[in-house]
């Protein structure tokens, strides 16, 4: 895969407006994210800038699936970085108080708080109240 740069081309589809284009090409990065040298790329090609476009969104699956993409890629040092500094932290402690995105919601700050700059960014959201 890393050799074929799929992960690139990917990261390129998601610039798209196509709706089951998007689906499908968030399913797939979710499920190459698993390994470490696609996490590497999508890290380098920083997909969390293509991410944040996409939350809020009214299509649930599509947001559901950006969850769990963001779940697996913030196992990444580099990946919690490049996302203290986009507002999509915000936007997933927004997406807490909607009750079927919760638990994706606390596994991703969960996980994220191993970052000290993501905890002193999370001091300037609603997370503790809400949580």
């Amino acid at each position: 895969m890393v050799k074929r740069k799929i992960v690139q081309l990917l990261v390129e589809m998601m610039d798209r407006n196509n709706l089951d284009l998007l689906y499908s090409v968030l399913n797939f990065l979710k499920k190459l994210s698993i390994f470490s040298e696609n996490e590497r790329q999508m890290v380098q090609y920083k997909v969390v800038d293509k991410l944040n476009k996409f939350i809020p969104n009214p299509n649930q699956q599509l947001v559901n699936i950006i969850l769990r993409l963001t779940l697996n890629l913030s196992f990444d040092v580099e990946f919690c970085d490049q996302l203290a500094e986009t507002p999509l932290l915000k936007k997933i402690v927004e997406m807490l108080k909607i009750g079927q995105m919760r638990s994706h919601g606390i596994s991703i700050l969960y996980q994220l708080s191993k970052s000290e700059k993501i905890r002193a960014a999370l001091t300037f959201t609603e997370c503790l109240p809400i949580v």
